[in-house]
């Protein structure tokens, strides 16, 4: 399970500039991303399957 927020610290990004991103499918905040095979995950809160490389960089 990978967890959706950047780094704050290490991007040295204030509290305004911070946000989580959004679904590819439904356009939600996503807050986990959840691998459930090779070549797909299951998106928090909203539920919708991406593949893995979706959210890239933001480990």
């Amino acid at each position: 399970m990978i967890a959706m927020g950047r780094d704050r610290l290490s991007d040295r990004e204030s509290d305004d500039d911070w946000s989580l991103p959004d679904c590819p499918r439904c356009g939600e905040p996503v807050t986990v991303s959840v691998v459930t095979g090779p070549d797909s995950s299951t998106l928090q809160p909203c539920g919708c399957s991406v593949p893995p490389a979706t959210f890239v960089g933001f480990e």
